[in-house]
């Protein structure tokens, strides 16, 4: 596996690698980035999230690869989670292949109570 892929992972460290969330953008947004253009409308930018939201990203490299992705507050207020689990699939980090996520369960924690769907 490429150093990429271990430093994202953790380098097998139990429990994975926390990443947090600090900017967003579109789909378009990355293609005109990527283009060296400006994005096809005002929507399609990035924005900074970091202090509006608090996000963790995980990756486990386990045998079942696991990764969760979810916010856990929003404007200050937290006690709560709401996001996913899911197996993901990197055939070839060397070559920049897409990455797959294939989601397990959606999760909601609030005031001591967790739900699955």
């Amino acid at each position: 596996k490429g150093s990429f892929f271990k430093k994202l992972s953790g380098e097998n460290r139990a429990g994975g690698k926390r990443w947090r969330l600090v900017y967003l953008a579109t789909r378009n947004a990355v293609v005109a980035a990527r283009k060296g253009t400006d994005p096809p409308s005002p929507l399609d930018r990035g924005w900074y999230v970091d202090g509006i939201v608090t996000a963790v990203q995980r990756f486990e490299d386990t045998s079942r690869r696991i990764n969760q992705n979810g916010v856990f507050e929003f404007l200050g207020i937290g006690g709560f989670f709401f996001g996913y689990f899911a197996r993901f699939k990197w055939p070839s980090p060397e070559k920049r292949a897409t990455m797959a996520f294939q989601p397990i369960t959606n999760s909601f924690t609030a005031f001591g109570k967790d739900w699955s769907w």
